[in-house]
């Protein structure tokens, strides 16, 4: 039995970045499994567009050999099929949710009838954690019906999942540094105070936009088990659509923290902005002002008036419009 986790132990474990991948990995999903185990353990993963999943990295939890091996010869033997199932449509769903079954198709789907249904397993749960370059972490779950995600889990998920692809972003890009500060933009200290500062972050508003990210994510921690949803809302994925903010202890044991820039890149449709490319690369995803707003650390106000002035500027209309401009761009 697992023990029970709350969000903020998931945040914290992503942007822990001792480590390889599947060390990393298994710390997150540590504390995620708690949430998606359904009795036959869990594993995660991670997936780049040029290579697919990475073997190397794949880390069980709680998983049997049988059901492990099931899963492992369904996605070499049929490899569209397993592509198909993890194309993120969301930031979590069923793979025959992402094939566009109902439930009722789901109960005999052919494949899973005759590889998973044997084993009790009717369906696979998956979360995704995807940057814009089409990078992406998954957990998954075999689990024994069809159930779909409700709207409470879809957006609670969704804030965690803004964390894990920011961390992994923060993985790709500086590795498992043994000390996070070399090359900060800057240092604060536990309380909020910004000890240090590159000139770009001189200014008062982006030392207060930290100062005030820091003093949020304390009051986070501190709600974190007795009201989860709002300790989430108050550790946003960004600050100010820049900086992610990691935790450092020095020699002494002193706590405190580093900001380096982890804004997503974006290939440049048509000489937008950076801004408009990653609002408009996250709205082709499928996520919502509301989620945008939180994965960046910015207004609600301010994603949609982004999105307004870029959609207008590409002269496009839809959100299927923007998803085949997005895949059309160069990874």
């Amino acid at each position: 039995m697992h023990r029970k986790s709350d969000a903020i132990a998931i945040v914290e474990a992503a942007y822990n970045l001792e480590g390889d991948n599947r060390a990393w990995l298994t710390r997150v999903l540590e504390q995620a499994a708690p949430r998606l185990d359904r009795g036959f353990g869990t594993n995660a993963s991670v997936f780049h567009p040029r290579s697919g999943i990475d073997e190397s990295t794949i880390v069980t939890l709680g998983m049997s050999d049988e059901v492990h091996a099931v899963l492992l010869e369904g996605s070499r033997t049929l490899p569209d099929l397993a592509r198909r199932m993890y194309a993120p449509n969301a930031v979590i769903a069923t793979a025959t949710q992402n094939l566009g079954m109902t439930e009722a198709e789901a109960l005999s789907f052919p494949p899973f009838a005759k590889r998973l249904h044997p084993i009790g397993v009717r369906d696979l749960l998956g979360v995704f954690a995807v940057s814009p370059d089409g990078a992406f972490c998954t957990l998954s779950a075999p689990i024994p019906d069809v159930r779909r995600p409700s709207k409470k889990e879809v957006a609670r998920w969704g804030m965690i999942t803004a964390h894990i692809a920011a961390a992994a972003r923060l993985r790709r890009a500086i590795g498992a540094l043994p000390d996070l500060s070399d090359g900060a933009d800057a240092i604060l200290s536990a309380s909020g105070v910004v000890a240090y500062a590159e000139p770009s972050l001189q200014g008062v508003g982006a030392r207060e936009s930290l100062r005030r990210a820091a003093h949020s994510i304390d009051r986070a921690r501190s709600k974190a088990r007795a009201n989860e949803e709002e300790a989430l809302g108050l550790w946003q994925g960004l600050v100010a659509g820049r900086w992610s903010l990691l935790e450092q202890f020095d020699t002494d044991g002193r706590r405190f923290l580093v900001a380096r820039r982890n804004d997503p890149q974006v290939g440049d449709p048509r000489a937008l902005t950076l801004r408009e490319r990653q609002v408009l690369a996250y709205v082709g995803m499928g996520h919502s002002i509301k989620l945008i707003a939180y994965t960046l650390g910015l207004s609600m106000g301010s994603v949609s008036g982004t999105r307004t002035r870029a959609m207008r500027k590409l002269g496009l209309r839809t959100q299927a419009d923007l998803a085949k401009l997005f895949a059309a761009q160069p990874q």
